[in-house]
């Protein structure tokens, strides 16, 4: 007999520390998403729904500028 186990949805949460961004792109152009964008001298999130949590932008990133969190959804 199949039992279902109780799950958890988690989502991830992106932040970019504007102080610590050198603004090298390097994160923009490593998501496979595209979910990073560059506009008014600034790295933002164009859509944040679109994040799959794969951290590659957090890894290009040298000065540790984007940092990911998950919570429970």
């Amino acid at each position: 007999m199949y039992r279902p186990t109780t799950s958890y949805y988690f989502k991830n949460i992106m932040s970019i520390d504007p102080q610590r961004c050198l603004r090298c792109l390097q994160c923009v152009g490593a998501c496979p998403r595209k979910v990073l964008d560059f506009a008014d001298g600034n790295i933002y999130l164009r859509n944040a729904c679109q994040c799959a949590g794969c951290l590659i932008c957090e890894s290009q990133c040298g000065m540790k500028a984007i940092t990911h969190r998950t919570v429970k959804a």
